[in-house]
């Protein structure tokens, strides 16, 4: 891959560093990236999880520092999460490409929802206690995370927040926890299939580390509104582009 290409998936790597720190989904911009820039889907799919590791990796060590541990019920709900990670990736591996560039595309444009929504406040205490039903969820999560990790993070934060009634930031630490975990072993398993593009995907984990600070600082100062108008004028141009919407546009318009 020459340098052109691997400074633009820098840059692409520092957007969705500050979109994921102001409001969540960067992997929207990545993945079809890896994708324009040459790499067959299933490739993308798995080099775009080398950044993930690294960024979560980075935002565990942020939540120590802060004094903020995990606790048994993290640790206990981890294990299902794993071995539905185990399940996607497995399924990730063997996808037909022409059928996995058309599901990224319409996964792009169904995580706006959530993108385009406030994240939601807890409006009640935490409710302690490991629930037969958190089993086949995380399950469930882990599968989608393990297969295509887009978006990934709003479906965590649906159960921790809106079912579980835990706070935002203690929310943000079993998000990251869960996805670090069957990230590392998506790694694992995809460059044991020779699946990993490992130049572009440390480019991209430097790209996620310097967007992420960046990103901290712009909530701060400027809010998410704009982020989030760029976002979904990118996801639209890429999933049309994944879906062959635009050719298909093209032919009948300009035939």
């Amino acid at each position: 891959m020459d340098g052109l290409t691997l400074s633009l998936i820098l840059l692409g790597g520092f957007l969705a560093g500050i979109i994921n720190a102001v409001a969540g989904g960067g992997s929207i911009i990545t993945l079809p990236l890896l994708i324009f820039a040459g790499l067959p889907a299933p490739m993308a799919n798995a080099t775009n999880r080398v950044a993930i590791v690294f960024q979560n990796l980075g935002a565990i060590t942020a939540f120590r520092r802060h004094g903020l541990t995990l606790g048994r019920e993290a640790w206990v709900i981890l294990i299902p999460s794993l071995l539905g990670g185990l399940v996607g990736v497995t399924l990730a591996i063997d996808v037909n490409e022409a059928l996995l560039r058309k599901i990224i595309g319409v996964v792009l444009v169904l995580m706006l929802v959530p993108i385009l929504r406030k994240t939601p406040k807890a409006t009640q205490a935490s409710r302690p206690g490991i629930r037969p039903w958190m089993w086949p969820a995380y399950f469930l999560i882990g599968v989608y995370g393990g297969f295509l990790q887009v978006g990934v993070g709003f479906l965590y934060l649906a159960v921790l927040v809106g079912i579980q009634g835990k706070d935002l930031v203690r929310a943000n630490l079993f998000k990251v926890f869960y996805v670090l975990a069957y990230s590392a072993l998506a790694v694992l398993l995809f460059a044991w299939k020779s699946q990993v593009n490992w130049s572009s995907g440390l480019v991209l984990a430097v790209g996620n580390a310097a967007g992420g600070w960046l990103g901290a600082k712009l909530a701060v100062e400027r809010g998410e509104r704009w982020i989030r108008v760029a976002l979904v004028v990118a996801v639209f141009i890429a999933a049309g582009e994944l879906t062959g919407v635009w050719r298909a546009l093209g032919r009948v318009f300009f035939p």
